[in-house]
Parts: C-alpha cells; structure tokens; sequence
C-alpha cells in the first residue's frame, strides 16, 4: 500500500507519496497565494486552497491507485471560521496575521490584555488571538458555528464532514491550551469573554477521522512543524532545524517540560517538542534580498537575474572572512514574547560594510537566533546528537548549512526527501494505520 501526505504552507502546497518503506515515490507542488487587505492582516482563501488540495490527491491517484491513507500537515497557527455544515464562512487568518498587535483604546495590544485576562502568554498569530481581535470588534462571521485550521478544514471537506476535530498539535498552537489536560482551558477562555463553543473537539492524538468519496482513509491533520520533525529525523535522533519562510529549532523529548524561552508542544505518538521559533527566519533573507533589488532598481538596472543565487554566491565566496565583524541581529518582526523589539546591524567599521559581508553576517545572524534558544537547554544542548536540517533556507543555500555548523559546533545532516512536512504527515498517517491495527 501506498500513503499520501498533503502540506498546506504559507506560499506552497506540496503532496506526496510514498510507500510501506517510507520511500518517496512522487511530489507535486502548487502555489498557495493570499491576499491582504488592512496593513495588519495576513489572510489567505480556504476554497482555493481546498481545490489546489482536491487537484494535488487526484493527480496522486491516477497515477498511484493503492493510496490506503491521507496525511495532512497544515501551517500552525491561524483559523478559519466554518458554518454548522463544515462550510468556509471566512478567509483563513494566518499565522502573520497582526492583529493581536493591534492597541485597545491606545493603551495595551490585543495580546497583551488576552495574556493578562487568561494568565497564558499570546502573541499575536496565534489563533485565539485573532479570535480575540474579532470578538471585541465583532467581527465573527455570520453564521460561524466553529473555528478551525485550515489543515482540518481540508480533512473534513475530504471526509464530506460538518464539523471539525483538531489534533492536540494544533490546537495547542492556537494558544490557551492547557499542556497537562491536552484540552482547551474553558475556564480562561470565558474570563477573556470568548464562548469555548466554538472551538472543536481535540482528539486524544492520532485518529482517523474518516473516509474520501474514493474510500481512502483521512488522519486527523497535525501541525507542519511536528510534521516536519516527523519526516526528517533519524533513528533515535532529537534535534531539527528548519527554515523556510520563518524558523524553528525542535528538540524531541519524552515527558512535558517547562521553558522560559522554549515553547513546550505536543508532539506525535505520545511524545513532547520543545521549539523556539523567531518571527523571521528565511524572511530575513528575503528583506536584504529586497534591499539590493531597491538597491539597483535606484542605480537604473532593471533586470539583476535570479538575486538569490547572486547573494548565495557571493556569501560562500565571503565564508573565509566571516563578515569580518558585522552582526545582524534579525529579529526583524520581534519576538513572541517582545513583539516591539526590532533589528539591527552592528560593529560596522570603515571597511566591513559591503554586501557581501552583509549576506555573510545576516545568515549568521539566523543561525544565532536559533542557537540562542539551543543552549537555554543545557541538558539537551550537551547532547551530541547532529542536527537534521530542512526547508528551502537551508536546501538552497549550502551556507546556510556551513553557518549552522561553525554556530552549533555539530554535524548538520539535510535528508533526502525535500518536503518533510508533507512526508512527515503520510509517515504519521502510516503509521497510525498500523497501531490501529494491533
């Protein structure tokens, strides 16, 4: 038999699908576009991304016709409000949605005063955060009966369902989750005026929730940062780092444990993730990349060619100087915790301010960011186990990889199978078949 997996990014949507060994046979890729529309809002169409989801799996089965089970990774995080028969009565609002950082009356964010009334720390993307925003401004859609992910959104629209189920790894990203219990805490929800009703049930862990019209099992769908560790870990290895669009360090432990600068998550099959996750990630690339595009554009060139492949160039040939002294801090969008701290570039002197020793520091800069959550972990950080590194930051840009080598002093490893999220979710699917099973 064979497996599907479906990840459900920020910019893309990937399916693949692999066999009982867990090898990859197929992957197909689709934009996933949004829109916005206040400067604060980060908001993407749920009926588009279904269909491009419906496109990708009838693809896969044409051309693999013993698919035995879906797997559905989703980007953490943001919601959607659905009506009482599963239907989409919002866009999604998205995990760079910022609302939360809005101010009430001048005064405090959204976030702040949600932190305060409920005792658990918000930031702003999480979705009950939003959730928030759109209560004391009411803008709750009409006839919204839930609200979900859009990786469950998807699961149930395959199932033909009406009313979501929400695994705990996403429901634990949506903030005000009670870790010990693995269930919503009513009680907070209604000292911050906001009706529990509306949030779905969260399965114990791993389920299958149903069938598609062509009799293929469907899993509760998992958030893409579990799903990603999932799919590229060794045998008995603990520590991934991705970076994409925004970053992550995860680190796989046994028991729930608590962290003043890393977030404790559910994980999969009864295990925790301790992650740190900066604002920025990848997108700090992007914002110099941006830089020397508004850079030529002012000197009167018009056409530079593929820039990214320019910048990664010129920084490996920079490696040996090691930016001669430049920093980068990029904590460009804040911090969860510190959302109003911003960026900075440092120790410039006379003769180290050039681009290429900019590419060099500010990819440093990343690599530090993700090593400062690292060793507030001394148990973990004294563990030698090498770090599995994924995302398209780090795929395509070899020094990217050196950089996180020289920053952790370890042995990174980039597995085979570039889309580990969504080979992460038909691997997670698989194997809840099989426990199933005994």
């Amino acid at each position: 038999m064979n497996y599907l997996g479906i990840d459900i990014g920020t910019t893309t949507i990937c399916a693949v699908c692999i066999n009982e060994e867990g090898q990859l046979l197929q992957s197909k890729t689709m934009p996933n576009t949004s829109h916005s529309g206040k400067s604060f809002e980060s908001l993407q169409s749920p009926h588009s991304i279904f269909d491009s989801c419906r496109k990708l799996i009838a693809e896969m089965i044409e051309q693999y016709r013993d698919i035995e089970a879906i797997g559905i990774s989703n980007q953490m995080h943001g919601i959607l409000y659905v009506d009482e028969q599963g239907a989409a009565v919002s866009p999604l609002y998205s995990w760079q949605d910022e609302r939360g950082n809005e101010s009430i009356d001048g005064g405090e964010t959204y976030c702040m005063r949600l932190t305060r009334l409920t005792g658990y720390p918000m930031a702003t993307g999480f979705g009950l955060s939003t959730h928030y925003y759109n209560v004391v401004n009411s803008c709750i859609p009409a006839g919204a009966a839930k609200l979900c992910t859009i990786g469950d959104y998807v699961a149930m629209q395959l199932c033909g369902m009406a009313v979501p189920k929400m695994h705990p790894s996403n429901a634990a990203s949506l903030g005000i989750f009670d870790l010990g219990n693995m269930r919503f805490d009513v009680e907070a929800l209604r000292k911050s005026g906001m009706d529990p009703c509306i949030l779905p049930d969260v399965t114990k862990g791993e389920e299958l929730i149903g069938k598609t019209k062509d009799n293929i099992l469907v899993c509760t769908a998992i958030g893409d940062n579990q799903a990603s560790v999932f799919g590229s870990l060794g045998e008995n290895s603990i520590i991934q780092i991705n970076i994409g669009t925004s970053s992550q360090i995860s680190l796989v432990i046994d028991a729930a444990t608590a962290s003043e600068h890393m977030e404790c998550r559910p994980y999969l099959f009864n295990k925790y993730l301790l992650v740190g996750a900066p604002l920025c990630g990848g997108f700090s690339y992007n914002i110099l990349k941006s830089f020397f595009e508004e850079t030529a554009k002012m000197m009167g060139v018009k056409e530079v060619g593929n820039l990214y492949e320019i910048m990664n160039k010129a920084g490996l040939e920079g490696y040996d100087k090691a930016g001669e002294g430049l920093m980068v801090d990029t904590r460009f969008r804040g911090t969860r915790a510190e959302p109003h701290i911003r960026g900075s570039i440092t120790g410039i002197s006379p003769g180290n301010f050039t681009p290429q020793n900019l590419i060099v520091a500010l990819l440093r800069g990343i690599c530090e960011e993700l090593y400062s959550y690292f060793v507030s972990i001394p148990e973990i950080a004294a563990n030698q186990s090498p770090i599995y590194a994924g995302g398209n930051g780090i795929r395509l840009n070899p020094l990217l990889a050196k950089l996180l080598e020289d920053t952790f002093k370890r042995r990174v490893i980039i597995p085979e199978n570039k889309e580990e999220a969504s080979v992460g979710a038909a691997k997670a699917a698989m194997l809840t078949i099989k426990n199933n099973k005994k």
